[in-house]
């Protein structure tokens, strides 16, 4: 029996936990193809025997004197005995700027945009020497091979061995030698195991892949069938829920969770959780008061992206989008983020709107946002109708509880206008309040600093909502699912 934890950390408080860990440490990123084979056998019990054997051979040569670890980007080798290109004590922090000081020099377009997450990462590759030194005596004739003619059946499998290695900042290069080695074992008995679990001719294509948990200071990784899918998933997914004693009502380990380095990331110009680069320091000087923001990540869609021009229509079409990628990016869903258009025919598909809505340039509200959302995701909204802008001052404890237990970004709409709400200041002493805004009302381009200065992500007091205008804000309510 476990005990799982019922509490949920907020983006902030996953924030400043991760910072902490991300500035006094980097991350090694070893990634290597291999390939290892050995003889097939109907008894299991042998043909367990000849993997493990394999599988040491190959460890063997990653721990002997003909094994190095390159440092890329850094001109580095690490061996057993000696660091070349290095001084063996230089530390891993100091690589890392060596090599993000070469990136930066390389950049031609004068800037490089980065993760508001992004981790120090120093990617390695292992490399085996093939060739013998002049000083090397150990080596005085020519190698004798034996060869005996047989007929065998040989199962050859290649392993994508992509190992993470978490160091401080200040450990000395020399010591990473046992580290890649350790990791590279790690994987290798991992896969073993799930070799083993196969029987027959039938061996599947492998894959590594990592997960990072809201809360955790490292990823964890995992070797599974590159065919998997998530159906085939769900008695893995629970038993590693419990093992780890996560909730179980969202997911963490589908495939769409996967966690992606930064170099191994698909470039987007759309910015990832612009909110977690402002201060919130200056809020409020009350001690009483708390943040709560939305869980987990979305992309920030507005006016004009994508080279279509919704300018001065299109906003609660924008918020809807920023909705869906929420979902997608933790994991609920994996379809593509619909357009306009596309937005526009599922109403019509729906019964919503008539044929002639698709192709318009017309409003859609709250109702219209959580159809869609019902229709595509199957997910159920929650529409909250404010009378006025100056009743949201006294939605606090409903929007503290909303950000506490489903985490999800709002869209709410008034007037002309839809904004999408990321998160609640509230003092319930004082009543004071502030209201976390990303504002799809922008038509620049996706700069952070730009999005920043100017307020169309930021903190907005009571007067930010018109006071003679009625709300309705549709609050996404997450599915119950692993």
């Amino acid at each position: 029996m476990y005990n799982r934890f019922t509490k949920e950390l907020t983006s902030s408080e996953f924030t400043e936990t991760n910072s902490n860990s991300y500035s006094d440490h980097v991350f090694l990123r070893l990634t290597t193809p291999v390939n290892i084979h050995y003889k097939f056998s109907i008894k299991k019990a042998e043909l367990d025997a000849n993997c493990s054997q394999a599988v040491e051979d190959l460890l063997a040569s990653y721990h002997s004197d003909k094994a190095y670890y390159e440092l890329c980007g850094a001109d580095i080798l690490i061996s057993n005995n000696r660091v070349i290109g290095a001084d063996e004590e230089m530390s891993v922090e100091k690589v890392f700027k060596t090599i993000e000081k070469r990136n930066s020099e390389n950049d031609f377009s004068g800037r490089r945009k980065k993760s508001l997450d992004e981790v120090k990462v120093i990617y390695a590759k292992a490399l085996t020497k093939l060739t013998v030194d002049k000083s090397d005596n150990s080596v005085l004739y020519s190698p004798i091979i034996h060869y005996k003619r047989a007929e065998a059946l040989m199962v050859s499998v290649s392993i994508p061995i992509e190992a993470v290695i978490v160091v401080p900042k200040s450990q000395a290069i020399r010591s990473l030698f046992d580290l890649f080695f350790r990791s590279i074992r790690r994987q290798l008995h991992a896969v073993r195991a799930l070799l083993s679990s196969y029987t027959g001719t039938e061996i599947p294509l492998l894959r590594m892949i990592y997960f990072w948990v809201h809360g955790m200071h490292f990823p964890l990784s995992m070797v599974l069938p590159a065919s998997s899918q998530d159906n085939q998933l769900v008695d893995w997914r629970q038993d590693l829920h419990e093992k780890l004693m996560l909730l179980l009502d969202r997911p963490y380990f589908r495939l769409s969770n996967a966690y992606s380095f930064p170099q191994e990331t698909t470039p987007s110009h759309k910015l990832i959780n612009p909110h977690l680069s402002l201060s919130q320091s200056k809020l409020s000087q009350a001690p009483t008061g708390t943040v709560h923001t939305v869980y987990g990540k979305y992309t920030y869609h507005h006016y004009m992206q994508d080279k279509f021009d919704d300018d001065k229509w299109g906003c609660a079409y924008r918020s809807l989008q920023t909705l869906i990628s929420w979902f997608n990016l933790q994991g609920y869903s994996n379809i593509s983020i619909p357009t306009h258009r596309e937005i526009q025919q599922t109403l019509v598909n729906i019964g919503d709107k008539e044929p002639s809505f698709v192709g318009s340039k017309q409003w859609i509200g709250s109702t219209e946002v959580g159809f869609v959302l019902d229709k595509l995701l199957n997910v159920t909204c929650k529409i909250m109708f404010v009378s006025s802008g100056a009743e949201m001052a006294n939605k606090g404890r409903e929007l503290v509880q909303h950000f506490q237990t489903q985490g999800t970004p709002i869209m709410i709409g008034g007037g002309v206008l839809a904004h999408t709400i990321l998160g609640v200041y509230y003092n319930d002493q004082t009543g004071e309040i502030k209201f976390l805004i990303l504002d799809p009302h922008y038509t620049g381009a996706d700069d952070l600093k730009t999005v920043l200065d100017k307020g169309w992500c930021g903190w907005k007091g009571e007067d930010f909502w018109e006071k003679t205008a009625y709300y309705n804000m549709c609050m996404p309510q997450r599915p119950i699912e692993y």
